[in-house]
């Protein structure tokens, strides 16, 4: 199946110089994941992941880790039960993938200057043992601490009675650095409480939602108590770290910026 928005995404991100890794922040096969009733990726179920994810991403040729979302590894109308056969086939499809990067549903990445924790962040697996695993990543390291996961901190016009992550995160104490997360459908960054929330997925449904940004002056009444920039745009966001400081670009499919900002260790702000 051919898909323009995601295939001018892939040409744009694979334009980006020196680039350690790629990270695809959820709902990987939109608007339905892989049946898999027997947990392995073969078959039919191969055949989608194929087309959805290892083909049009493949070319790449660089480090992608993924991010389980709502779509992919959950059963139900409303997404509201837990499917380990369709988790298990995720695992086995990026095991069969060299360049695909998921060896569990949570797992964490050292990068040195930033560790990242990456969480199955469906409300069912936001529990104590999930927490455990982000505090050890965590704990002790000098570096930025970035958490991955499908779902948002806070993201107004679109998922604000969502707070599953705000509590998970204040029940087991867990204070990241950075949030990156897809579930909105669009590009948005706010601060909130000290944590800087960036989402960034546009590929799978764009949603129309008012524009924000608070350095206009005809955008800055849109923008909500933490908010700092918000657009319905497809596009993506990259990344920039070293040991003091952290740059955040978001950008269109044509590569150019459309806001930024940078962070400086302590500040608990971009600016």
């Amino acid at each position: 199946m051919k898909n323009d928005t995601r295939d001018s995404i892939i040409s744009a991100i694979q334009n980006e110089p020196d680039k350690d890794f790629v990270a695809i922040l959820g709902d990987l096969v939109y608007p339905r994941g892989p049946k898999c009733k027997d947990g392995e990726a073969k078959g039919e179920n191969k055949m989608l992941l194929d087309e959805r994810l290892g083909t049009p991403f493949g070319p790449l040729k660089t480090p992608i880790l993924l991010v389980a979302g709502n779509h992919d590894v959950t059963a139900g109308i409303f997404h509201r039960k837990r499917h380990t056969a369709r988790e298990a086939c995720f695992l086995d499809y990026a095991a069969q993938n060299p360049n695909l990067i998921m060896p569990a549903m949570d797992y964490t990445m050292d990068f040195g200057v930033a560790v990242f924790a990456v969480i199955n962040s469906n409300k069912y697996n936001l529990n104590e043992s999930t927490a455990k695993m982000v505090d050890s990543a965590f704990d002790g390291h000098l570096g930025w601490k970035i958490l991955l996961g499908h779902h948002g901190l806070k993201i107004y016009y679109d998922k604000e009675k969502e707070s599953a992550i705000s509590n998970w995160l204040n029940e087991y104490n867990i204070t990241p650095d950075l949030i990156g997360n897809g579930h909105a459908h669009l590009q948005q960054f706010g601060v909130y409480d000290g944590i800087m929330a960036l989402t960034t997925g546009a590929t799978a449904k764009l949603r129309d939602k008012t524009a924000c940004d608070n350095t206009s002056m005809t955008l800055k009444d849109n923008c909500k108590e933490g908010q700092k920039w918000g657009r319905s745009k497809i596009g993506y966001a990259v990344l920039e770290i070293n040991k003091d400081e952290l740059s955040i670009k978001f950008k269109d499919t044509s590569g150019t910026i459309l806001w930024g900002c940078k962070s400086e260790r302590g500040s608990f702000d971009c600016l």
